[in-house]
């Protein structure tokens, strides 16, 4: 039998999202957000990675994640130097 803790938070504590990153050997990656168990939450899939060496931000992203998004949904980039 296994247990664990309950730990009560704080309200003005940040959500935190967990990252799960799928390799697939012949495409590349994938990043994802997940639940605890490693699920992929829906609208969930981030950006993919192609074995291109490019990244590809993915659409209609789940906007109660937190991220900044654009007008298609996917998460904006920040400004570069």
């Amino acid at each position: 039998m296994k247990f664990r803790v309950y730990e009560e938070k704080e309200a003005t504590e940040e959500p935190v999202v967990t990252l799960r990153l799928r390799i697939y050997y012949d495409d590349g990656a994938e990043l994802s957000a997940a639940d605890s168990d490693g699920n992929i939450l829906p609208c969930g899939h981030l950006i993919t990675l192609p074995l291109d060496g490019t990244v590809k931000r993915l659409e209609a992203v789940n906007p109660d994640l937190g991220f900044q998004l654009d007008h298609r949904g996917r998460i904006k980039l920040a400004e570069e130097d």
